[in-house]
């Protein structure tokens, strides 16, 4: 995929081939976003969509950026992903290690956005995924932030919830299409042992393989369908 950059084209080459979460409510929200996507689509209008966790810093971070790079791998122009939270705090640099190792560039641009209430510094990071940085489907800018707080889209997307603190204290996602919970066991259990960095790994690829099979359910409906 000459859209994505060299290491990251491997990276998702990898990630399609572990094949979709299965079962229970990770298929299920799987087909729920890809049918949404699918109808959005066809339809031609967006489909953006804001992965939501509580503090902005860990899953939802892994879901927006790996749902921007499956859009870009199943060729999904409408679909551009977001990352915000409940409680914002900043992005953890153990989510940054993760997804650099995909070969994602990661670099702050040396401005900050509002800290949170845990008082910690807030940067602003470039994140880029893309082969040309020119494109706006190859790169973002991302902080913590709470969900409904610019760039991110204020009505007409999909809400997928990606953790279990954030999809019971956020019952109501104000200008959300859809609510979609798909909940991801925090890779912070793992913080400063000595499973750290295969647990962001594990974590990171498993909402991988959600974001992948949605995104692949909705560019190929009748290949998935096939495959079952």
């Amino acid at each position: 995929m000459s859209l994505l950059l060299p290491a990251v084209a491997r990276a998702a080459e990898r990630i399609s081939t572990l094949g979709p979460l299965e079962g229970g409510e990770y298929e299920s929200a799987g087909t729920a976003l890809a049918d949404w996507i699918r109808s959005r689509v066809a339809n031609r209008l967006p489909a953006p969509v804001i992965f939501v966790c509580t503090g902005n810093s860990r899953r939802s971070v892994l879901g927006a950026v790996l749902g921007n790079v499956a859009a870009v791998w199943y060729q999904l122009p409408g679909v551009h992903c977001y990352s915000g939270g409940t409680a914002p705090s900043a992005l953890n640099r153990r989510t940054i290690a993760t997804l650099c190792a995909l070969g994602i560039e990661i670099e702050p641009t040396g401005e900050l956005a509002h800290r949170g209430a845990d008082g910690i510094e807030n940067p602003i990071y470039r994140i880029r995924w893309g082969a040309d940085a020119g494109e706006s489907k190859g790169q973002m800018l991302d902080f913590s932030k709470h969900y409904g707080t610019p760039p991110n889209p204020h009505a007409e997307f999909a809400a997928v919830m990606v953790c279990d603190e954030a999809d019971a204290g956020c019952p109501n996602v104000s200008g959300a299409a859809i609510r979609i919970p798909a909940k991801f066991v925090d890779p912070k259990v793992a913080d400063d042992t000595a499973e750290e960095e295969s647990t962001y790994a594990a974590r990171r690829d498993q909402i991988g393989r959600f974001v992948f099979g949605a995104m692949a359910k909705a560019a190929h409906p009748a290949n998935q369908q096939a495959a079952t």
